[in-house]
């Protein structure tokens, strides 16, 4: 990802703080940085593609190191949401039960449940929260394993590759398990916050494939703004739902956009002819 001038805090994180998230911690991001694509049958490069100051991250270690210092309580799932309006102080509080039958209250209820987030579902209801599958497969780790005739056609496409490609892919046995999953989004619409109690950020609030290396990027842009909104809350006294508001008039725009590009180009780097009109094709992978 590239840090941007809307989120700076995250350049200062990575490489004011602590340079140990990267996947060589020892190698920091250059603007002239780019990312080779290559013919693999004759081994041509076709495009120097722009990475200019991207951050490459080790997910295990990033997590690790932004979960520094929070209080985070694993294997919660959630069961209910519900509400208590103006209380004695005034204030709209919202309460989220737990399937192990726990529960806390507070103020504002952060749904950053993933792609298939239940509070989106909470907010929305079950289809208009629903994802929307894509004509697309992802295979990215390991659960089911070749059918015999495409095994047979893996083998044949293989070996019209050249080096170093044939032996990357040919390396893999025809008995592998292969873990797949279809490819999906939800096209971003504004939702009914409950009174400034609820809201949504990350991928629950715009889930999206991953062909335009986007979703890390956004979701530090929606801590950014929430964070300004609710410090706008704290030290202007300006009302909770207003400040929510400001929040999601923000990431509802970004996100739909973010959206619809990413799966016009998961669409794209499938054919040669339209991968080179697609937008990291041509720009580069840099926050637009």
């Amino acid at each position: 990802m590239e840090p941007s001038n809307s989120s700076p805090n995250f350049h200062v994180l990575i490489v004011g703080g602590d340079s140990t998230a990267q996947v060589d911690p020892n190698r920091a991001p250059r603007k002239d940085d780019f990312f080779p694509i290559f013919n693999a049958q004759t081994g041509d490069l076709l495009k120097q593609m722009p990475t200019p100051n991207v951050f490459r991250l080790n997910r295990s270690k990033f997590r690790a190191l932004i979960a520094e210092g929070v209080d985070i309580q694993y294997s919660k799932r959630l069961r209910t949401v519900t509400h208590l309006d103006a209380t004695a102080n005034g204030k709209n509080l919202v309460t989220v039960i737990f399937e192990d039958g726990t529960e806390v209250t507070g103020d504002l209820l952060i749904g950053a449940d993933g792609s298939r987030s239940r509070v989106r579902e909470y907010l929305l209801g079950p289809r208009q929260a629903a994802v929307q599958l894509l004509p697309l497969v992802g295979c990215l780790a390991i659960i089911t394993t070749f059918p015999a005739d495409l095994a047979s056609a893996w083998g044949s496409w293989v070996q019209k590759l050249t080096e170093p490609f044939r032996s990357a892919y040919g390396s893999v046995p025809v008995d592998a398990p292969i873990w797949f999953e279809r490819l999906a989004h939800w096209q971003t619409m504004a939702w009914d916050n409950r009174s400034g109690t609820v809201t949504l950020a990350g991928d629950a609030a715009y889930p999206m494939d991953f062909h335009c290396g986007q979703g890390l990027s956004n979701a530090i842009h929606d801590a950014a703004y929430l964070c300004r909104a609710l410090a706008k809350h704290v030290e202007d006294e300006k009302l909770l739902p207003e400040a929510v508001a400001a929040y999601e008039n923000e990431v509802v725009r970004r996100g739909r956009k973010a959206v619809e590009e990413s799966a016009m180009n998961s669409l794209m780097v499938h054919e040669w002819e339209k991968m080179r009109e697609s937008m990291p094709f041509r720009n580069g992978m840099k926050q637009t």
